[in-house]
């Protein structure tokens, strides 16, 4: 998403465009500034100059003569969508409006150039000097023309706000997947792990998200309670899990609450996790937002036991073309190596392939992710093993892998393992598994790989060989001096 504080510099090339209308436009030269608010390292919100205080902005009640957390705001360099991008120039950030009672932290902030795809940041808390509510204003300034306004900065202002309490209190602070995780806000759309992203409806539930409830108060606050956290209506593809839950959370303490998605039916689900709570700050019921979405195939991962051609690369994007099996698929079809001779060997190849084609915009052809594999392993007999010459941990959009599981049998009768790939596709169990079979036969008869008793066969063959040659050589004498005496 564009920012504002781009759209100056950006409304700067509908000239350019309306003079070119190729289907990929020119980059823009210019610096391109995205701000955020983050928690954890992650965005909360993404900000415009001058917005209202908001989320982290407004801080919790806090004593006079103490502080606040400190929120932290990032600013990045950034491309458009259409490349281009160039080193970011401001000045360091200063409080503007709310005097003594904010303080600000910019340790390491960058003012001499900011690099197209690089950051910096800088911190703001709360510090009321006196009782009361206050406002407060960050403000730096960028350059955001240095092509046709060289020289020229604008204002960027952060707006904050905290207001003080007479005596400690209570205080519910959400937080993803750790106590210290991103911060989570009532009612805020959902993001981060709370969007839990494509999910086959077959992969079962995703992984899952601790929610982490804490009574982010000063020792000596009153104890948070808390209500039965449930999912509201429409949740059905959402699950939940109580198990790490309390209802009373001290001051510093924290609840937890498990949710997983776990998709029964195709297309996108919005569901919402609620609770209520006694802090008298944040809303009661505090609203918990949470987005997925159910699909019939697996948004990147395909492992398939034939040939291909996978990809019909003519068209674009690309289209799969490939068959597939099912994850964790009985052992049928070229899954079942058939019958081998001990002392020899059968082979299956394995072909793994990137279905995000990608897609097909005005600007032009965009590939789609990356798909991250791990090592694959074997579980089950001993016999199978596989050879990893030709694979590849990184799969590019559109493009395929391949293993080679080897059935070499150590024993006679049915074998069986599983193939274990680990994978990072959100959107199918993890790791995908394939099932192989494979029966040995004549292990140890023949190919001197048999046991001890084999060995003494073997050896008592030779012996009964010696025995026939020489019954052989005393029958050709007899006949040779019978024939000698009839004559």
């Amino acid at each position: 998403m564009l920012k504002a504080a781009m759209l100056p510099a950006l409304l700067l090339l509908a000239p350019v465009l309306m003079a070119n209308p190729s289907p990929t436009p020119p980059a823009y030269p210019g610096p391109v500034m995205e701000v955020d608010e983050t928690s954890a390292g992650a965005t909360v919100t993404p900000l415009y100059d001058n917005d209202a205080a908001d989320y982290g902005r407004v801080f919790r009640p806090t004593l006079v003569g103490n502080a606040s957390d400190w929120v932290t705001i990032r600013i990045r360099s950034v491309t458009t969508m259409f490349g281009g991008g160039d080193t970011l120039y401001m000045t360091t950030p200063t409080l503007t409006a709310g005097g003594a009672n904010f303080d600000i932290d910019t340790t390491g902030f960058v003012t001499t150039g900011v690099a197209t795809g690089s950051e910096t940041e800088f911190k703001v808390r709360f510090t009321p000097q006196s009782a009361g509510s206050f406002s407060g204003t960050v403000t730096y300034t960028w350059e955001s023309d240095p092509y046709q306004y060289p020289g020229t900065y604008v204002d960027f202002r952060v707006n904050v706000q905290g207001s003080t309490s007479a005596a400690a209190v209570s205080y519910l602070s959400v937080h993803e997947s750790t106590p210290a995780g991103t911060r989570v806000y009532h009612n805020q759309s959902s993001g981060n792990g709370r969007e839990f992203g494509r999910r086959k409806l077959s992969a079962g539930p995703t992984a899952v998200l601790v929610l982490w409830l804490r009574n982010d108060a000063p020792m000596g606050a009153p104890d948070l309670h808390l209500g039965t956290p449930v999912l509201t209506t429409g949740s059905a593809e959402f699950a939940l899990d109580l198990s790490g839950f309390v209802a009373t959370v001290p001051a510093g303490a924290a609840a937890e609450v498990r949710v997983a998605f776990d998709p029964a039916t195709v297309g996108i689900h919005a569901g919402a996790l609620q609770l209520t709570q006694d802090d008298g700050v944040n809303a009661s019921p505090f609203v918990v937002q949470l987005l997925g979405e159910g699909i019939t195939e697996a948004w990147q991962l395909r492992v398939c036991d034939n040939s291909g051609p996978f990809f019909d690369n003519n068209p674009t994007p690309p289209a799969y073309t490939g068959s597939h099996m099912a994850e964790n698929a009985p052992a049928t079809g070229n899954r079942d190596l058939g019958t081998v001779d001990g002392g020899n060997s059968a082979t299956l190849t394995l072909t793994i392939c990137n279905a995000d084609v990608g897609y097909f915009a005005w600007i032009g052809y965009v590939p789609g992710a990356d798909l991250t594999l791990g090592t694959p392993t074997v579980q089950g007999d001993a016999d199978f093993t596989v050879e990893l010459a030709a694979y590849s941990t990184t799969v590019t959009s559109a493009q395929t892998t391949t293993l080679i599981v080897r059935f070499t049998p150590l024993a006679n009768g049915v074998r069986s393992a599983t193939i274990l790939i680990p994978h990072m596709d959100g959107s199918e169990r993890e790791p995908f598994r394939v099932q192989v079979t494979a029966t040995g036969a004549n292990v140890g008869v023949g190919n001197g790989s048999g046991t001890s008793n084999g060995g003494g066969c073997v050896s008592g063959h030779g012996s009964g060989v010696w025995l026939l040659l020489l019954t052989l050589f005393g029958l050709v004498a007899a006949s040779r001096v019978a024939s000698r005496t009839r004559t």
